[in-house]
Parts: C-alpha cells; structure tokens; sequence
C-alpha cells in the first residue's frame, strides 16, 4: 500500500513539474520557493542560537556544582561497592550456600532466558548463567 502511494506521489510530481508548457515555471518557481525557505529556516536557527547562547551559558554555570556533587558521590558510592565486594571475595562471602541442584536450576533457566534476549542483556545473562552452572559442578565435589 505504501508503495502504491509513494509510486503515484511520485508520477503526479513527474506530469506536474515535466509538463512540456509550464513545466519549466513550476520547476523555476519552487526552486525559489524552497530557496527562500532554507534561507528563512537558517535564519531562524542562527537567531535562535544567539538568543540561547546566554541561558546555555547561565545553565551550564548553574548546574555545574550540581554536575561535581553527584560525580563525587558516585565515585563514593562506586569506592564502598568496590569495598564491599573486596571483603566478601576474602571473607568468603555468606554461610549460606546454595545447593548445587538450586544453583543448576538457576543456571538453567538464566540461560533459557539469556537466549532470548539479544544485546549486552543476553550476554551477560549467559555469562552469568555458565558462572552458576560452574558453581554448581564444583559444589558437587
């Protein structure tokens, strides 16, 4: 259906503007008018930059402050994670342990589920999905 439309938008634009009497004006005429048309839109935009180049200036030195705050509180939170993990890898993490058909179960269907997905998603999915499924091969020894 699209392509129907597109084919007869494109014929009626072809006997409009390759008409042997007036085709030559038409042609001429929206050139003009679509000339006219970028200059007026190329205007409009360099005006509309003059005019925001002081609010953008204003709101870049506003939001600044706000900018650095939130960075150093990420690297914090980003450090106490990082600590965090650091003593449950040496510590050994928890006294529960899942057993090892739970742990393939959760495998199983992380990598039922990671198949679907494509992208970065997916991926991580299966990896963590083959992480689980060598947990449980070696919590059976």
């Amino acid at each position: 259906m699209k392509g129907t439309l597109v084919l007869l938008g494109l014929g009626t634009a072809a006997v409009y503007f390759l008409d042997s009497k007036k085709g030559k004006k038409r042609r001429a005429v929206f050139s003009k008018n679509f000339r006219n048309a970028v200059d007026q839109i190329e205007e409009y935009c360099q005006e509309l930059a003059d005019r925001s180049k002081p609010l953008l200036k204003k709101l870049n030195e506003q939001g600044m402050p706000y900018v650095q705050a939130i960075g150093r509180e990420g690297q914090k939170y980003a450090t106490q994670a990082g600590q965090s993990l650091l003593e449950y890898s040496r510590n050994g993490g928890t006294k529960w342990k899942p057993s090892a058909r739970m742990t393939g179960a959760a495998a199983g269907a992380l990598a039922l589920y990671g198949t679907g997905r494509r992208g970065l998603t997916g991926a991580l999915l299966r990896t963590l999905s083959l992480g689980f499924f060598t947990r449980a091969l070696l919590a059976g020894k």
